[in-house]
Parts: structure tokens; sequence; C-alpha cells
């Protein structure tokens, strides 16, 4: 992921001299991502940061520093709304993500591609075998739906090495 494209979306963003030191507009978006990818409400996300590892790598927060909180985090999601930036930005994240092959959906069914074989439902009784019926396998792919699947990655053309977001 090409962080710096994003950064330019937010280069008119800046902390005012007086008061408190802002949050970096990046680590707020990233958290923000999280937050949709997750499903996560505002205070949800706060303690997501503050306990989850791979959550403060994500974002680039680091063991020794707080997180904002949940207030800091809606004051800034409706900022970008109000600006017009969240759509600019999402759609760039999803972009990247597309050149790279990967995209990521909530809510939607999960295609699996699988052998499908037969298995007895039943262990038999000593003595007793039980025949398994013949049924035509139509197709090699099992659809399966979840409740909430929290993402959906398209298979990657296998050229592709493993891309890690940074």
């Amino acid at each position: 992921m090409d962080w710096s494209r994003i950064t330019l979306l937010f280069s008119d963003i800046d902390s005012h001299k007086k008061g408190e030191r802002a949050w970096p507009p990046l680590k707020m978006f990233k958290a923000l991502l999280l937050q949709f990818w997750h499903n996560l409400s505002d205070p949800a996300l706060e303690k997501a940061l503050a306990r989850d590892l791979l959550f403060r790598r994500f974002v680039g927060i680091g063991l020794d520093q707080n997180v904002p909180d949940h207030s800091t985090i809606w004051r800034f999601r409706n900022f970008l709304e109000n600006n017009g930036q969240l759509e600019a930005a999402m759609s760039e994240v999803n972009t990247q993500l597309a050149e790279q092959s990967l995209i990521i959906k909530q809510g939607e069914i999960s295609l699996i591609d699988a052998n499908v074989i037969e298995a007895k439902n039943a262990r038999p009784r000593k003595g007793k075998t039980h025949k398994i019926p013949k049924r035509p396998i139509t197709s090699n792919k099992v659809v399966m739906e979840s409740v909430k699947p929290l993402m959906v990655l398209k298979p990657i053309p296998m050229s592709m090495k493993t891309v890690l977001l940074k």
C-alpha cells in the first residue's frame, strides 16, 4: 500500500498551534479503516487499539504511546465526511487494493474452492454396514454463507507474491 498517495489527500489538515498536539491524519485514517473492516463502534475501536498489537502495528502506534479516544475518532471521521475527504481516501484505498488484485468487502457470501467428498453421517453399529447413497457431484465449488464475514479476499494471481500492508 502506498500510503504517500493517501497522505497527499490529507495535506491540508494541520494541527492548531494552541492546545494538545493532534494525531497525525494518516494514523487516524488507518484506525478508521480498521473500524470499517471490523465493524467496530468508536469506543470498541479505542479498546481494540489499546489491546490488540496488530491494530497498533497497522496504525503505527507504539507500545509506549496512548491511543486516540473515541471522541477524537468520532470528530476526525466527521471532519473527513463533512469535507468530502473520507470518500476520496476510501476510493484511493480501494483503487490501490484493486491494483494488487485484492478486494475487501463486508457482509458478502464467501466462496470457497474445495473438493467435495462423501462421508458417513453416522458410525455403523457393530455387525451392520451402511451404504452411502451415490449423489452426482455437479461442481467443485462449495458456497458457505456466514452471518457476517469480516472480509472476502478475491483470489490473487499465482505470479504475485505476498502483499504486506505497511
